[in-house]
């Protein structure tokens, strides 16, 4: 039996906020694969992602990352952080740094996500016109996940950015 995903949700982004918002998500599902495809209209902001609107310092992310024309690998630890963020530097390029003159795609799985036995965690996929970036993540709480924002730094993302998520069915 093949496993498909079904579309739970999806939000664009209005032109004015900052933020793509998933709220409550359902709890029928074992699994999530959220889908990010953003764009802003003008500067150079950092992307992020937040659970549950939890701004507390207990999210970690660990990636490496690497540029598809300066032949740049970058790897980055980061504990005690208010969000997984996708913000980190080397040699004047930023991973997660969304451009004006592009779209960025972020692909997330979130495996077991209405399991309130311990800390979440899961995998992400940051694709932009500059960087190829594989990453894990972990959220410091035992609550089920039920709203996902997507978080642009400084820059409103526009009316094409849009957030999906999906979910496996519980057998």
């Amino acid at each position: 039996m093949a496993i498909t995903y079904e579309r739970l949700n999806t939000n664009n982004g209005d032109g004015s906020s900052t933020t793509i918002s998933l709220t409550n998500l359902s709890q029928s599902y074992t699994h999530l694969r959220i889908i990010a495809m953003v764009a802003v209209s003008s500067g150079t902001p950092y992307l992020s992602v937040r659970f549950n609107n939890d701004s507390s310092s207990i999210y970690d992310s660990h990636f490496v990352g690497c540029t598809y024309n300066a032949n740049t690998i970058e790897s980055n630890n980061a504990g005690n952080q208010t969000s997984v963020n996708l913000q980190s530097g080397v040699a004047g390029y930023y991973i997660g740094q969304v451009s004006s003159s592009g779209l960025q795609m972020l692909t997330m799985d979130i495996p077991y996500y209405n399991a309130a036995n311990g800390q979440q965690g899961g995998a992400y996929t940051y694709i932009d016109r500059t960087w190829c970036i594989h990453g894990m993540w972990s959220w410091g709480s035992t609550s089920a996940i039920t709203r996902i924002d997507v978080i642009s730094s400084s820059t409103a993302f526009t009316t094409t950015s849009s957030l999906s998520a999906y979910g496996i069915l519980k057998a």
